[in-house]
């Protein structure tokens, strides 16, 4: 067993090259332990080390030929590690992503472009941090964000959420928004409702549509507003406040008034 370093990486075989500060040889490939299912059809797969890390090989029955990366291990102060709390699960990847669960349970997974889903945290990223060792050769924490990750961020990345029954979500890298809806489609809210365009609006639904409010209903678009449906459509509500024109090609059932402005 030998505390090594990676010098290089390689997909196949699966390992990665390490230097042997302690006998003097440089270049060894060594497998990548996995840690989790390894068989012919599933696997537990991370990335491989980048180069510069140091971490513990073994060599099994003795055999030089066969060396494992055991695991990566830091030799010195600087790490990445974010030390706020000894329950953080936190995962960054060669590629600028990262996803955080914190203590709290607050979830947050973060693409390279600067897109990100989270739970919990308000709504902020969390800031996280690693060590350095600064002028004083003491270890000290400094920010972590996201433009020291990388050179040059992405450009924005699209989205798609696709699911087996046909229904779909497609976000361009513009932002623009489509939506596919395979079966029937419910709106309901409790309180205020509030639509805001500041283009054309286009609702087209091949079926009866029902928009239905609790509270009061605001649709407003700067531009020209259409609904098309090859049914009747039923809208609900105590007031509808509409700044533009509206065009329905079909019947409209209204229970309540609209204000235009």
């Amino acid at each position: 067993m030998a505390i090594t370093q990676v010098t290089g990486r390689s997909a196949q075989p699966w390992g990665v090259y390490v230097i042997y500060p302690s006998i003097q040889a440089s270049g060894v490939l060594v497998s990548a332990g996995l840690n989790g299912s390894a068989d012919a059809l599933r696997v537990s797969q991370k990335a491989l080390p980048t180069e510069g890390t140091w971490g513990i090989v073994v060599w099994p029955y003795g055999d030089s030929r066969g060396g494992v990366w055991i695991c990566s291990v830091y030799t010195q102060g600087y790490s990445a590690i974010v030390n706020t709390n000894a329950d953080i699960d936190y995962e960054a990847h060669p590629s600028g992503a990262w996803d955080y669960l914190d203590q709290n349970g607050n979830y947050t997974f973060a693409l390279p472009d600067g897109s990100f889903v989270q739970f919990g945290n308000g709504g902020a990223k969390p800031e996280l941090t690693r060590q350095v060792v600064d002028s004083t050769q003491h270890i000290v924490t400094i920010p972590y964000p996201d433009s020291t990750r990388q050179a040059t961020a992405p450009p924005p990345f699209p989205m798609t959420l696709s699911l087996a029954s046909g229904t779909a979500v497609f976000v361009d890298a513009a932002g623009n928004v489509t939506m596919q809806i395979a079966g029937n489609a419910t709106i309901q809210v409790e309180g205020t409702t509030n639509i805001t365009s500041v283009g054309n609006a286009t609702i087209q639904v091949d079926g009866a549509t029902n928009i239905t409010s609790v509270g009061n209903a605001t649709i407003q678009v700067d531009g020209a507003t259409n609904i098309t449906s090859a049914g009747t459509v039923a809208v609900t509500t105590p007031t509808m406040i509409l700044n533009g024109d509206l065009q329905v090609n079909g019947n409209i059932g209204l229970t309540g008034t609209i204000t235009p402005t």
